[in-house]
C-alpha cells in the first residue's frame, strides 16, 4: 500500500495570485524549463519550478516564508521560455505581492494600498492630512496664493510643520515596515532553519552591495532593458533622499542658507544642492517613464503589469513630475499654479513615504530581509555557467520535451486531489 499526502488547497489564495496577475499558474505542467533557464536559480533548491507546484496547490504558507521568491528578480527568461505559456516570472510576481499584504502591520494599510476598489481613499488621507496641516500652518486659514512679491512656499506650510508632519508619518511607516520585516524573518527561520555560517551585519552588508549594485539584473537575457530603469528609480529616489536629508539640516542651522529659486545668489553649497535635487528629479521621472513604457509596449518581456504595479509607478512618475513642475513654477513666477503645484507635490511625496511598506515599493525591504537571511546562512549559490537557450523570436506551438535532467531536487508528491481550479 503506497503513502500519499492530503493537500488541501488555500482556493482563496489561488483566486489572489490569478487576480494579481498569476492567471497562468495553472498552465504549468512541470517540465523544468523554467528552472534551467534562469541563471539565478540555485542548483541545490531550483526555483521557480517548486514554486509553481506550490501555487497551483495553494501553499501559501509556503510561498510567504520562501526566501526564492525574494531571490527572483522577474527577468522573465523563465516566461519566455516556457513551452505552455505558464509565466513563473508573473506568478513570483503575484506571489511577492501578496507577501507585502500578508506581513503588513497594521493589515488594513496592507489592504487599503492593494485594492483598486480603495484608490481613492488611499489617495484622499494624504490629501486631507496635508492639506489639514497646512491649515494649522498657516495659522488656521488656506494659502494658495503668494502673498509676497516673491513665491514662498513656506508660507503654504512652514519648514517646522513640514519636518515634524513628514517625520512623525514616515517613522510610523517604518516602524510598521520593521515589524512586518520582523515577521518575514521569524517564518524564513521556521521555512529554513539553518545554522549561520556568516555574521548577521556581514550578511546584510554583502545584501546592500548586490542590491545596491544590481548585480542580478546583469544576468538577465529577456528583459535587460529592466535594469536601466530599475537604477534610475532607485538612484534617483536615493539621491532625492540624501539631499532632502542635507536642505532639512541647513534649513535648521540656518533658515536662510538655502536659495529659494534656482540661482547662485551667493551660496555655492546651497546652490549645488539644488542642482543635485533637480538632477535625481530628473533621473526619477526618466526612470519611471522608461519602466511606463516598457509595461504598456512589451508585456511578455515586463511582465504582465497588476494595480499592484501601477499604484507604484504612478506615484514615483507623479513625485518627479510634480516636483520639476513645483521648481518650475517658483522660477518663472507662475503664481496662479504654484502653491496648488506644491499642495499635489506633498500630497505625492506622503502616498509614497506612507505607503513604502504596504506597496511594491515594499520590495526594498523584504527582499533585502530574505536575500539577508539565505547569504547568512548559505542557503544558495548562484549556478555557475549555466547553459542558456538561444533567443527565440516567437514560443513553440507545441509543447517542447521536458528535460532529460532537471536541476529540481524536490521530492515527487502523491495525492488524491486534483488541483482546485
Amino acid at each position: 500500500m503506497s503513502n500519499s499526502t492530503m493537500t488541501k488547497p488555500d482556493l482563496d489564495f489561488i483566486r489572489k495570485l490569478k487576480a494579481s496577475g498569476g492567471d497562468s499558474v495553472k498552465k504549468c505542467f512541470q517540465c523544468a524549463t523554467c528552472s534551467v533557464v534562469c541563471k539565478l536559480s540555485p542548483d541545490d533548491r531550483p526555483f521557480p519550478r517548486k514554486e509553481m507546484i506550490w501555487a497551483q496547490w495553494g501553499q501559501r504558507e509556503k510561498l510567504v516564508s520562501d526566501p526564492d521568491v525574494w531571490l527572483c528578480h522577474q527577468c522573465n527568461d523563465c516566461s519566455t521560455y516556457c513551452p505552455r505559456g505558464a509565466r513563473p516570472g508573473d506568478v513570483l510576481a503575484a506571489i511577492r505581492r501578496f507577501s507585502v499584504e500578508h506581513y503588513a502591520v497594521p493589515a488594513f494599510m496592507g489592504k487599503l494600498v492593494g485594492n483598486p476598489d480603495l484608490v481613492l481613499l488611499a489617495l484622499a488621507i494624504p490629501a486631507v492630512l496635508v492639506l489639514a496641516a497646512h491649515y494649522f500652518s498657516a495659522g488656521g486659514q488656506f494659502v494658495f496664493a503668494p502673498q509676497h512679491d516673491e513665491i514662498h512656499f513656506a508660507e503654504f506650510m512652514s519648514h517646522m510643520w513640514l519636518n515634524v508632519f513628514f517625520s512623525a508619518f514616515t517613522a510610523m511607516a517604518f516602524l510598521g515596515g520593521f515589524l512586518g520585516v520582523l515577521r518575514l524573518w521569524k517564518d524564513l527561520e521556521k521555512s529554513r532553519p539553518g545554522p549561520a555560517k556568516m555574521g548577521l551585519v556581514s550578511a546584510m552588508i554583502g545584501t546592500f552591495v548586490e542590491l545596491v549594485l544590481h548585480e542580478k539584473f546583469a544576468t538577465c537575457g529577456t528583459s535587460r532593458g529592466r535594469r536601466i530603469s530599475h537604477m534610475l528609480i532607485f538612484y534617483g529616489f536615493a539621491g532625492l533622499f540624501v539631499v532632502t536629508g542635507i536642505v532639512v539640516i541647513m534649513l535648521l542651522i540656518a533658515p536662510d542658507s538655502y536659495p529659494i529659486k534656482f540661482q547662485l545668489e551667493g551660496n555655492t553649497f546651497g546652490f549645488a544642492m539644488k542642482v543635485a535635487g533637480n538632477l535625481f528629479g530628473f533621473m526619477l521621472l526618466a526612470g519611471s517613464l522608461l519602466a511606463i513604457y516598457n509595461r504598456l509596449t512589451n508585456e511578455d518581456q515586463a511582465g504582465k503589469s497588476s494595480y499592484f504595479d501601477w499604484f507604484f509607478l504612478l506615484l514615483v512618475f507623479g513625485v518627479g513630475l510634480s516636483g520639476l513642475a513645483t521648481e518650475a513654477t517658483r522660477y518663472w513666477d507662475i503664481r496662479a499654479a504654484a502653491y496648488p503645484v506644491y499642495y499635489v507635490h506633498l500630497v505625492i511625496i506622503y502616498a509614497l513615504l506612507v505607503f513604502l511598506p504596504y506597496s511594491k515599493f515594499a520590495h526594498m525591504l523584504y527582499r533585502f530581509t530574505a536575500l539577508t537571511y539565505a547569504r547568512q546562512i548559505g542557503l544558495y549559490e548562484p549556478a555557475a555557467d549555466k547553459d542558456k537557450p538561444q533567443p527565440v523570436s516567437m514560443r513553440p506551438t507545441e509543447p517542447t520535451p521536458a528535460p532529460e535532467k532537471t536541476k529540481d531536487t524536490e521530492e515527487t508528491r502523491e495525492t488524491k486531489e486534483e488541483p482546485a481550479e
